[in-house]
């Protein structure tokens, strides 16, 4: 109601007042200045701009701004609009709203102490407004977590791929040859498992392999063994030779650089060395065993053996690699060896030192037809031929072992199992 003070338009409040046995007694009246409610309710409503409006149970009871002015561009009609959109939209706290050409949002709550309900109309402009900072808040959080998920990533992928590679790898030697390997354990559990069974794997297949290759070994040793007995049985003047020529073969390969030693294996030198005379078993023991000179042609028949003995190794499988040494131990650096006349480098490197070897025992062992040479006068004789029979390189190698004292019979290590000779072999 209006009040005719100068205080302007008021609100009235008034209950009845009953004692104990509910007998009307008075009336208490409370008087609401508006200006006075308005501005309580501006000093606890911080400015925003949104209106807030009060309704008690369908009727308007108050309406406020930001600046504490009365809005008078709000008709009696869009204050009806409000309590339709409330009425409508029952059990949504919030409801699109429009008012004049602006989309809006109506939040609202009703108290259950006093029913009123209280009302904010927010402006999708003024959502969008204070959404602004907090989107760009958003994106640089978003890029934030994004670049510490990449390198979390990264970091864990690394952690992970470090056994993983190392299994991969593991396996890659597996692959070619390399049965010792074995991976270093990782924490996780998983993979850990994993690398153990590699290990058992790769222990087990070791084991098998290694058996595998004794027994290999074994088997090709008494080939090998058979071969040269052969010949050294039948023919007793040669008993021991090709055994004391593997024993200076590997003398000398012992005392080459490690890039020389690379072109073939010890065990490969071995076996070419015990092989080297194997085609003298093709000889007929005319020839093989006669005790005077040897004619032009029983010396042409001797010659194959060198052919005949690199064929006959051809024909077994995991030995036939070192039948290039059988076949060129024979050959000179002048190319005026046999079977195939080669010079220089183009003997192999297998053929260049049997030639030497053979040529040392050859000289200091007695035969029917001449004695032995002293070592010192087979050593000069072959230091003389260096450059014209033999590689001057392996010459040179030779002498310096000779030098060493390794040449010497006594002081012979055991490359070969004499005992293992026949009777008739060792006389």
């Amino acid at each position: 109601m209006k009040s005719d003070g100068r205080e302007g338009e008021s609100w009235w409040t008034s209950r009845l007042i009953k004692d104990d046995q509910g007998r009307l007694f008075g009336v208490l009246a409370i008087e609401w200045n508006a200006k006075q409610i308005n501005k309580w309710l501006q000093k606890d409503i911080r400015p925003t701009n949104t209106t807030l409006l009060i309704f008690s149970r369908g009727n308007m009871l108050l309406f406020g701004d930001k600046d504490g002015t009365d809005r008078e561009d709000w008709t009696g009609q869009e204050y009806s609009s409000v309590l339709q959109a409330l009425q409508e939209g029952t059990g949504k706290e919030v409801i699109p709203f429009i008012h004049g050409n602006e989309e809006m949002h109506l939040f609202h709550y009703m108290s259950p102490v006093s029913g009123y309900t209280y009302v904010e109309l927010l402006p999708n402009s003024a959502i969008d407004q204070q959404l602004n900072p907090l989107k760009e808040i958003f994106w640089v959080v978003t890029i934030l977590v994004v670049l510490l998920a990449v390198i979390i990533t990264r970091r864990v992928a690394k952690w992970i791929n470090r056994p993983i590679r190392s299994l991969v790898e593991a396996t890659e030697a597996l692959q070619q040859g390399d049965f010792s390997i074995r991976v270093k354990k990782h924490g996780l559990q998983e993979i850990s498992q994993l690398e153990d069974k590699f290990n058992q794997m790769a222990s087990q297949l070791q084991t098998l392999i290694q058996r595998e290759r004794d027994y290999m070994q074994t088997g090709l040793d008494q080939i090998v063994r058979s071969f040269y007995l052969a010949v050294e049985m039948k023919d007793p003047y040669t008993a021991g030779h090709s055994e004391r020529v593997t024993e200076y073969a590997l003398i000398i390969y012992d005392h080459m650089d490690e890039r020389k030693k690379a072109e073939f294996s010890r065990d490969d030198l071995r076996f070419a060395g015990l092989m080297h005379d194997i085609g003298k078993v093709a000889i007929p023991d005319r020839v093989l065993l006669k005790d005077g000179k040897l004619t032009d042609e029983e010396y042409e028949l001797i010659k194959l053996h060198a052919s005949i003995g690199a064929n006959i190794v051809n024909q077994i499988v995991s030995l036939a690699h070192v039948s290039p040494g059988v076949r060129h131990h024979h050959e000179r650096w002048d190319g005026r060896g046999y079977p195939d006349r080669l010079a220089e480098k183009d003997i192999p490197l297998m053929g260049r030192i049997l030639a030497v070897a053979d040529t040392f025992d050859a000289m200091t062992s007695t035969r029917s037809y001449r004695k032995a040479l002293s070592m010192e006068e087979a050593h000069a004789e072959i230091l003389r031929c260096a450059s014209t029979q033999f590689d001057p390189e392996i010459v040179q190698v030779f002498s310096k072992a000779y030098k060493a004292g390794c040449f010497h019979r006594s002081k012979l290590p055991s490359y070969t199992n004499q005992s293992d000779l026949p009777a008739a072999a060792q006389a």
